[in-house]
């Protein structure tokens, strides 16, 4: 509803208020032809009330949309909005989410070094270990796992922390700046 009221403001603002308004249509909780009619019902109602040339529907969920096409039976649909309210903890939200923000994960590049280069490197690594692990002696064995448990948690503190933008706001420090020019002169 919000979110209508948002795109409504916005709507007469270029068209003026005498030709937009919002109106709610709601169907039945089952899925079925009586909902369908129900729908059809409500939107022949709206239109004896305003005559519309066209229809946005705003919605709040990906079952919403499945009126898209009872609605343009009636008048053409001009956009569809989809509202996604993040507080919400139903599933239709949390799997518009949950895609978007995967999508995000495996298609930027940024992202996907991380979602998938750092797990094949690690992959890698193990499947090289478990290949020799039997022919390394037991000294060397406790040693690797001891190393990479410390690297690991060095690297956990240090991000944990913020040490690493410490180290690199000190070193943005010691770089020279090119306003203030250093002359030597010897004799």
């Amino acid at each position: 509803m919000f979110g209508a009221i948002q795109l409504y403001d916005t709507l007469i603002s270029t068209f003026g208020p005498e030709n937009v308004e919002i109106a709610v249509v709601t169907g039945t909780s089952s899925e079925d032809v009586t909902a369908d009619m129900k729908i059809l019902n409500e939107v022949d109602r709206i239109l004896q009330v305003f005559d519309a040339d066209g229809f946005i529907v705003v919605s709040d969920g990906p079952s919403d949309e499945i009126v898209v096409p009872l609605i343009q039976s009636r008048r053409p649909v001009v956009s569809v909005r989809r509202i996604v309210v993040k507080q919400t903890r139903g599933f239709e939200e949390f799997a518009v989410l949950a895609r978007y923000y995967i999508g995000k994960l495996f298609s930027e590049p940024r992202y996907r070094r991380y979602a998938l280069g750092v797990p094949g490197a690690l992959l890698l690594i193990y499947g090289v270990f478990y290949s020799v692990w039997p022919y390394i002696p037991s000294i060397v064995r406790t040693m690797i796992i001891a190393s990479i448990t410390i690297l690991l948690g060095v690297s956990f503190i240090i991000y944990g922390f913020n040490f690493h933008e410490i180290y690199s706001d000190s070193l943005e420090c010691m770089k020279p700046h090119s306003s203030y020019p250093l002359s030597l002169y010897s004799s």
